[in-house]
């Protein structure tokens, strides 16, 4: 059975927030380590297309994992661009 927060999309972003701004994800060559919200010691494997937690396996669609790798993902690609472009001036 679904939990509450796979119907709302609105609270599946505040859950990945959450998990990036809370040191959850672990950016590795092609994937990503993302703990879970709900389960200690869990952690799950994504890639831009997949992740192994039920949600996304049973569900389908972008999960919290994968939202939270992509938040982090984009933070670390600005802060390069902002290295390189404060690098210029």
């Amino acid at each position: 059975m679904a939990s509450k927060d796979n119907r709302n999309p609105v609270a599946r972003e505040v859950k990945a927030i959450t998990l990036a701004n809370t040191g959850a994800v672990e950016i590795k060559a092609g994937f990503a380590l993302v703990a879970s919200g709900t389960k200690n010691g869990v952690t799950y494997r994504v890639t831009r297309d997949r992740c192994t937690c039920p949600d996304a396996t049973y569900r389908g669609g972008r999960c919290c994992h994968q939202i939270a790798a992509a938040i982090v993902c984009a933070r670390i690609r600005r802060q390069r661009c902002e290295q390189h472009v404060s690098g210029v001036a």
